[in-house]
């Protein structure tokens, strides 16, 4: 089980991606259009811009956590549970139309 500080950390991370995902689209929307020679100041000061939004405000910086223990690692996307999990629930067959490979 992961500290709860650092759940609440990524919970944290969430809300400022959310908060500034609109602002930080708009940006880099107009940062990527052709520009010209005589627009490239514009092209600098949407960067300064950019770079003063918060580093936690980007979707990168948020780690995927299994939803029940907020293990890190050996995520799976598809149930949103770490492989532990997932393991000793195939094996009570919790998970329906689940089999798991025996040899």
């Amino acid at each position: 089980m992961s500290k709860k500080s650092i759940i609440l950390r990524d919970k944290n991370k969430i809300n400022l991606e959310k908060k500034y995902r609109i602002i930080r689209q708009n940006l880099k929307k107009i940062k990527k259009k052709k520009i010209k020679v005589s627009l490239l100041k514009i092209k600098f000061k949407i960067t300064k811009l950019l770079q003063k939004l918060p580093r936690n405000s980007i979707l990168i910086r948020i780690r995927k956590r299994c939803f029940i223990t907020g293990r890190p690692r050996g995520y799976y996307r598809y149930f949103g549970q770490s492989r532990n999990l997932i393991y000793d629930q195939f094996n009570s067959c919790q998970l329906p139309g689940s089999k798991i490979s025996s040899w």
